[in-house]
This record gives C-alpha cells, sequence and structure tokens, in this order.
C-alpha cells in the first residue's frame, strides 16, 4: 500500500519535512507523483522502524 509523506511521518512519529529528507537522501525509497507529491510503500517504512543489529567492537 502506498502512502503520503504526512501518513508516513504519522506513523514514524516524526514531521513530514523528516521523510521529504530521508526520501532525498535515498534513505527512504519513494514515487514521485507529479512536482512535490511523493508516495511511499508501507513495507518501505516498516524497514525503517526494524531495529538494527549492534555490533560491538
Amino acid at each position: 500500500m502506498l502512502v503520503d509523506t504526512n501518513e508516513a511521518a504519522r506513523r514514524l512519529g516524526c514531521a513530514p519535512r523528516t521523510i521529504r529528507h530521508y526520501i532525498a537522501t535515498g534513505i527512504l525509497p519513494a514515487v514521485r507523483l507529479g512536482r512535490r507529491r511523493w508516495r511511499i510503500e508501507s513495507h518501505d517504512l516498516a524497514q525503517l522502524l526494524k531495529p538494527t543489529e549492534r555490533i560491538q567492537i
């Protein structure tokens, strides 16, 4: 399911501007619809919420 930047921000608990930053830097893949509209796959959002494995040195 595709969600817009506002819904993605709500799900992640951040500002829509943060989502746009993630898209611009390649952290979050998204599809552009028109000039300023973005859609993000729900499973890509879920990947951001997954805890990452910590490596101790």
